[in-house]
């Protein structure tokens, strides 16, 4: 699990706590498949107009983009 200080200071319930030890592997794995380091600084851009939340990773040189999401509008889903 990723050990820093202001994560481990957030108090988890039980559902949290099973969530995290889901998902955790998953982030690790795609972190590795791009070649970034786990726990590196991120940075969260929102695009409204195209309903896409970018994840970048810093790789000590510049940020990468780790993965796209689409945004939920209202009840409706928006892919490109």
């Amino acid at each position: 699990m990723f050990n820093s200080n202001a994560f481990a200071q957030i108090p988890f319930s039980l559902r949290v706590k099973k969530t995290v030890a889901r998902i955790m592997p998953i982030l690790e794995k795609e972190f590795r498949n791009k070649k970034l380091k786990f726990g590196a600084d991120v940075f969260v851009r929102i695009l409204k107009e195209e309903y896409i939340l970018e994840v970048w990773v810093n790789d000590g040189r510049q940020y990468s983009l780790l993965k796209e999401y689409p945004v939920l509008f209202g009840r409706t889903w928006y892919e490109n």
